[in-house]
């Protein structure tokens, strides 16, 4: 199985603020965006399976070392355009930028093969000479085969405290997203497919018994290459014994 879609859920779950940022990354922003650009530069300086293999070890969750060795980074892949826009103003104030941030896109609601629009805003002072408001992401699917809708009946639950009975109401999540090579893709079968919900303690909100949504991870197996995109959720019966 990829990393990719440990990498999707971790990434989706600290945005949304279900998951504490692992050990070695902090996050000190409260604003979204900016949470999510601080947290985007420290998983580029960690590196993706340092990211992974840190909030693995957050829930139990153990990875297969070969998974971690077999990561690609352009599986990940993606192209802006424009790649570049001309800025004016200051000359102390331009010399200095480099780079411009366009925003963040959160991979795991991605749909491979669709562009992502982002709004290019500059800081006070800056011109945008070009006059262009917008960069188009697209993300790099040669090799891809068209993605594939399936229903996933297998949701299981990790992770339950002691003391709590959490049952799966949700029969089955229909409409999970795969995409993956072409051949990998074609050989999936439903029987492949998990919905995985982590109902530790930090994950469950209800006070005593009662009902939650809970998002589902979806794990794909016996493939190096098929992964979910999108998020998914699941309603679940909490029980205190």
């Amino acid at each position: 199985m990829s990393l990719v879609p440990y990498y999707l859920q971790y990434l989706s779950e600290i945005c949304e603020g279900t998951r504490q940022a692992p050990e070695g990354l902090a996050l000190s922003e409260q604003d979204d965006l900016k949470k999510a650009l601080q947290l985007q530069a420290g998983i580029a300086e960690m590196g993706i399976p340092a990211f992974v293999r840190a909030c693995a070890a957050q829930d139990g969750t153990e990875i297969p070392q070969s998974d971690y060795d077999s990561f690609d980074p352009a599986e990940l892949n993606a192209s802006i355009s424009p790649a570049t826009i001309r800025i004016a103003g200051a000359a102390d104030t331009v010399d200095g930028i480099e780079s411009v941030n366009a925003g963040f896109i959160n991979l795991a609601r991605v749909q491979l093969g669709k562009a992502e629009t982002l709004k290019i805003q500059l800081s006070e002072g800056l011109v945008n000479v070009d006059d262009v408001q917008e960069a188009t992401v697209t993300f790099d699917t040669s090799g891809y085969g068209e993605p594939r809708a399936i229903t996933v009946s297998d949701i299981r639950v990790v992770n339950a405290p002691s003391g709590v009975d959490v049952k799966v109401i949700t029969e089955s999540i229909n409409n999970v997203t795969l995409v993956g090579e072409a051949e990998e893709l074609a050989a999936i079968s439903p029987s492949d497919v998990i919905a995985q919900v982590d109902a530790s303690a930090q994950n469950i909100t209800v006070k005593g018994s009662g009902q939650q949504q809970f998002s589902a991870q979806i794990i794909v197996t016996g493939t190096k290459t098929v992964f979910a995109t999108g998020a998914y959720s699941v309603l679940c019966d909490i029980t205190v014994k």
